[in-house]
């Protein structure tokens, strides 16, 4: 039942109200012990049309395959969450700019190579 309240239903990220808590531990932990903290936020770019073009369970979909591509492109310690409809949000504990960089590149590389069969 805990799981369930701090997961999203469709895609099993952490949800809203989960990644919002764990941010402010994480910028306090960042604080503390003088660490930094990297914070990515991504969204589909069109989510709206394409939901009305195809539907919702083919915008389902999509969201699970890039939840499924941001699960695979992270570190063991970032934490992803949906943010939102269709917002992500992913926490990298101790990264720096540079590092959470070459993340966000990765995922948006391996976005823009995947191919969302309809």
């Amino acid at each position: 039942v805990k799981q369930q309240a701090i997961t999203d239903g469709l895609t099993g990220l952490y949800n809203f109200r989960y990644i919002k808590n764990r941010l402010e531990e994480e910028v306090k932990r960042a604080q503390r012990f003088k660490h930094y903290l990297a914070l990515i936020m991504a969204d589909i770019d069109d989510f709206k049309k394409f939901n009305d073009t195809y539907g919702h369970p083919e915008g389902n979909k999509v969201l699970k395959s890039l939840a499924n591509i941001l699960r695979s492109n992270i570190r063991e310690v970032d934490i992803v969450a949906r943010y939102g409809g269709e917002e992500f949000i992913i926490i990298l504990p101790e990264a720096n700019r540079e590092e959470a960089k070459k993340i966000a590149e990765r995922i948006r590389s391996k976005v823009e190579k995947c191919n969302f069969a309809l």
